[in-house]
């Protein structure tokens, strides 16, 4: 049933919205390993039935817990979008309560984002509610990607989003087609993107074998365009200025770690009771310093690429995480689950095709130091 205030149930949130749980006193209940995602029968627009589906649900799961549907998956709308900005761009006093997808959105930056004094946090109760919002936003409160600058976050307090607080990357591509030496083309659905935009001649291209994702040869990127799209696909073409130090060939992957956000700073913030890790780190040349980190699900920072699955470059570089406090780090049991690839409260890593070993090693000169877990 849903409570008095909250929106009406409709057939937007889909037929198996994600969903997660709650104690009655407002906590993330303690035996989930993550959200889930049972079918949706809605019998009035007050009430209806999830039927359970996949494994691992807790058998300590009561009719006093709350549940909470989200609608990431069907609303793709972000609170707050910094696209393609040639010059800096300051946040400050600033604060969002709600957002069906991310806080934050940075794309194709070129200069510094900034972020200081600012707040997620769930907003006031709806009018006729007694039951207190349990979420802010429903996926990463700051997701950077394909940005030549990180952000730099000072005197924030980021908490009860569904997903990461930070999230830092580039994309990874997929070669698919060799037309000579210095050339080659890749595809990535949907329309004509704007991710070429930030590319400058000079940049490094990382060349990745397959499967295991280590490095295996590098290139100087010269120019890139669109060939076009068909079938809801597009083509890119990248030019490089010299032959590469492997050659090219299908199904090798790349990256190019200037467009990583590298040069982040995260410092003197406070991130707490939400869901997913705290800093999720791929970029190199990054700051994390007198941060507090508390009642998250997973680790509260990792370092390193997740180039399996999610496909986010890349590589990481030249990291110092120092002077930051870790408290009640894994409140569910997701931090220890089998198989769970960040199990540290703070995880250097890589998430690659391959599930046994050897895994390559490419994370390099990462400092830990002065933090108490």
């Amino acid at each position: 049933m849903v409570h008095n205030g909250y929106p009406d149930l409709t057939t937007d949130f889909g037929t198996t919205p994600p969903t997660h749980l709650f104690t009655a006193d407002d906590q993330r209940q303690p035996d989930v390993y993550d959200y889930y995602k049972p079918t949706l029968n809605i019998i009035t627009p007050r009430t209806d039935t999830l039927t359970k589906t996949g494994p691992n649900w807790p058998t300590t799961l009561t009719t006093s817990d709350l549940i909470v549907i989200d609608r990431r998956e069907v609303d793709a709308t972000n609170a707050v979008e910094i696209r393609d900005n040639i010059g800096p761009v300051t946040c400050e006093d600033f604060t969002i309560f709600s957002s069906p997808t991310l806080g934050f959105a940075g794309r194709y930056c070129r200069d510094l984002v900034t972020f200081r004094r600012v707040t997620l946090r769930p907003g006031p109760k709806p009018v006729g509610a007694t039951q207190p919002r349990l979420f802010s936003t429903s996926a990463d409160a700051i997701n950077f990607v394909q940005c030549r600058q990180g952000p730099l976050i000072e005197n924030c307090e980021i908490s009860h989003q569904d997903d990461d607080s930070l999230n830092v990357h580039g994309y990874f591509f997929r070669i698919t087609s060799v037309l000579s030496t210095t050339s080659f083309q890749f595809t990535y659905p949907g329309s004509a993107s704007a991710f070429l935009n930030p590319m400058q001649a000079g940049d490094t291209i990382r060349l990745h074998a397959a499967g295991n994702f280590n490095v295996i040869g590098t290139a100087v990127f010269a120019s890139a365009s669109v060939v076009g799209t068909i079938g809801g696909v597009t083509t890119y073409q990248v030019n490089l200025s010299a032959t590469p130090t492997t050659p090219l060939a299908i199904n090798l992957w790349f990256d190019i770690p200037q467009l990583n956000c590298p040069g982040f700073i995260v410092r003197d913030s406070y991130f707490h009771d939400h869901r997913a890790r705290g800093l999720r780190i791929m970029a190199n040349n990054g700051l994390v310093e007198r941060n507090r980190f508390e009642n998250l699900t997973k680790c509260a920072i990792s370092i390193g690429p997740e180039l399996g699955q999610w496909r986010e470059a890349g590589w990481v570089d030249n990291i110092i995480v120092r002077d930051n406090i870790l408290v009640n780090i894994g409140v569910d049991v997701n931090l220890s689950a089998r198989g769970i690839i960040t199990p540290g409260a703070i995880s250097v890593f890589v998430h690659t095709d391959r599930n046994s070993t050897p895994y390559p090693t490419g994370n390099s000169n990462i400092t830990l130091e002065d933090n108490f877990i």
